[in-house]
């Protein structure tokens, strides 16, 4: 009786190639969450600048007005597609603004070390825990496996050396009978 190996070659490998991964996998994501954060929070940061708050150069109560009748209140709002189609606004007023925005914008600090909250790491270090448990007990499961398969795997070794004694037995005693009879092998 011949016991085959059911579970794919690469299986193993794959899963410790995987498991091991697993800190640059947690590491880029962690990055790329910081790097959306920070995006998210200079945002916030032109949003919370008013321009009804803002001393703009030639920017007065009656043009913020007119600003914020098309949807421009925050640094945030102002774009030049936007300027550019309220009557009255030319290209020293849409400067003057955009100069602004530049000005607002170049006040912003982004701290990376508070980027994400201790909860949104907790969420992907959980996740990334999980994955880990994950492969780990698949580990123990294919080695469990594996040491069942050593005892029935040693019986048929041993049988196999047990059947083919008598052949190499017979082997060299048909090569010294060849050798009597000056025959070459």
């Amino acid at each position: 009786e011949i016991y085959t190996l059911s579970l794919h070659d690469a299986l193993p490998i794959s899963l410790v190639s995987d498991c091991r991964s697993l800190d640059d996998q947690y590491r880029a994501e962690v990055q790329q969450m910081t790097a959306h954060s920070e995006s998210a929070a200079r945002l916030r940061h032109l949003r919370l600048n008013l321009i009804s708050d803002a001393d703009i150069a030639q920017i007065g109560a009656s043009r913020k007005q007119l600003l914020a009748s098309y949807g421009i209140f925050t640094a945030a709002d102002i774009e030049v597609y936007k300027i550019q189609n309220i009557r009255g606004f030319g290209d020293v007023l849409t400067s003057n603004l955009l100069g602004w925005k530049s000005f607002v914008n170049a006040q912003f600090r982004f701290d990376p070390t508070s980027a994400l909250s201790p909860a949104e790491l907790g969420s992907v270090a959980a996740r990334f825990r999980q994955r880990q448990h994950q492969f780990l007990s698949e580990s123990n499961r294919l080695v469990d496996s594996l040491e069942s398969l050593a005892l029935p795997s040693r019986a048929t070794v041993q049988k196999l050396i047990t059947a083919i004694k008598p052949c190499v037995v017979r082997y060299y005693q048909a090569e010294a009978d060849l050798m009597l009879l000056n025959i070459a092998p």
